[in-house]
């Protein structure tokens, strides 16, 4: 029922743009969640438009270096990658972690989960040592925060093993899947075909 969602969205932004500047955060939340809307309804332009006012409005508001701007700038690179504007997308990327590392530390969860995207939009453009850098950061933040048998460590391990792929080194591919395979195995039982 996104149509009857959309109405009332709209609704809900035209009464906090006449409210107080106070509650200018509230429609920058709303634009977010429009853009959410219009992603799952395929329109990603109109998604991307939507996110853009949404940061606008907490760059104005909570200030450049706040954590939820960092966490908008993610949810706009993310709509820039899935159109292929790759190089806005990343500047939003680096841009976020940057935001992260001053308000956190070096090794904050969200870093590792931007710096796993960032490797994606680096593959994509076909640089791959780049990427590998990315991940292997992502990798050992999250070792550190879970430990090594973490469902998420596996998954980044997966990601790097399909990028030694890329590169035809095989041995050291192998080695991080039989890794994530064990974590995988350990969590949810042995993969049983029939």
């Amino acid at each position: 029922q996104f149509d009857d969602a959309a109405k009332y969205y709209w609704r809900a932004l035209r009464n906090y743009q006449q409210s107080p500047a106070a509650e200018s955060i509230k429609a920058g939340g709303v634009y977010h969640d429009l853009s959410g809307l219009e992603r799952r309804r395929g329109n990603t332009a109109e998604a991307e438009q939507l996110a853009s006012q949404s940061l606008e409005i907490r760059m104005r508001v909570q200030g450049m270096t706040h954590p939820a701007t960092a966490t908008e700038m993610i949810w706009l690179a993310d709509l820039m990658a899935e159109r292929k504007k790759f190089d806005e997308a990343e500047r939003f990327y680096r841009g976020a972690i940057g935001i992260i590392e001053s308000a956190y530390e070096d090794e904050h969860y969200e870093i590792a989960n931007t710096l796993a995207k960032l490797a994606t939009l680096c593959v994509a453009q076909n640089r791959i040592a780049e990427a590998e850098r990315h991940l292997l950061r992502a990798v050992a933040i999250k070792e550190k925060l879970f430990g090594i048998e973490n469902l998420e460590v596996a998954q980044l391990r997966n990601e790097l093993a399909e990028l030694y792929e890329l590169q035809s080194r095989h041995a050291e591919a192998r080695q991080l899947l039989h890794s994530a395979q064990a974590i995988f195995n350990k969590a949810t039982g042995p993969l049983k075909l029939e």
